[in-house]
């Protein structure tokens, strides 16, 4: 159960090149299309008019994404176009379809030709393209966090401890975007080594409470540093009820106060 990640079968190796070339292709080709048809921003009440404000007059928004003003005085404003921002927000477009396209062929495993088609229609959704002509953080917003996804399920398949740091940094970003998501990124984060340890079992084993612990165990001692792990959080063998776990708890928290 403790096997380490193979480097020959890590999660994105198995892509073929010229199947993801040709789907980038693809989105680009639609997105730009598009775009050409309808290069034109819109405006949403007051949510457009604070970013704005934001970016021009450095007054950042309280209420709402600030990096979204920070982006628009980065892009749009250095060339006195909101269409540069439009131009901008179909890359983030093009980013959210190729995610979705990772996500269902190499976690899914869903086959390259219904994996493509679901990319070309998230990239011809009416929603996306609403939110990539308004002046708003919806675009950039579900693109980080469809990276996110992406990222959690690249560390729950190979296990790989490179995972982890991308995937606190797209989970702030996605968070400063959009609040939508905070709840779920904060769940998300402490049960990543509980899902990689179901992970490495196998559903179909179906492990126990102890087993499971044993590999939550195993699977945060490769994030910790030498040592920090040396013994279980929890010692699963003793485990028989909810009122000895609860003592486990308190035995380790006691022992932790005293380090400290």
């Amino acid at each position: 159960m403790n096997r380490r990640p193979d480097p020959d079968n890590t999660t994105f190796c198995a892509l073929d090149r010229r199947q993801i070339a040709f789907v980038l292709l693809a989105i680009i080709g639609v997105k730009v299309m598009i775009l050409l048809l309808d290069p034109n921003p819109r405006f949403f009440l007051w949510d457009s008019v604070t970013y704005l404000r934001g970016a021009i007059d450095g007054t950042l928004p309280r209420d709402r994404s600030f990096l979204y003003s920070l982006l628009i005085g980065a892009v749009a404003v250095p060339l006195h176009s909101l269409h540069a921002l439009v131009a901008a927000q179909s890359l983030a477009g093009v980013a959210s379809a190729f995610f979705v396209y990772l996500i269902v062929r190499v976690f899914l495993g869903v086959r390259y030709e219904a994996a493509l088609i679901a990319a070309l229609l998230v990239a011809i959704e009416p929603g996306q393209l609403f939110y990539e002509r308004m002046v708003m953080a919806e675009a950039f917003g579900s693109a980080i966090w469809l990276g996110f996804l992406v990222l959690v399920l690249a560390y729950v398949r190979d296990g790989r401890t490179i995972w982890l740091p991308a995937i606190a940094l797209a989970g702030i970003m996605s968070i400063a975007f959009r609040l939508n998501g905070t709840a779920v990124v904060l769940l998300i984060a402490p049960c990543l080594p509980l899902w990689r340890a179901w992970f490495e079992i196998g559903p179909q084993h179906a492990p126990s409470p102890q087993r499971l612990i044993q590999s939550a165990n195993r699977s945060a001692a490769r994030v910790g540093r030498p040592g920090d792990f040396e013994k279980p959080i929890l010692n699963s063998q003793r485990i028989r009820s909810p009122r000895e776990v609860l003592a486990s708890m308190k035995r380790a928290l006691s022992a932790a106060d005293g380090r400290i």
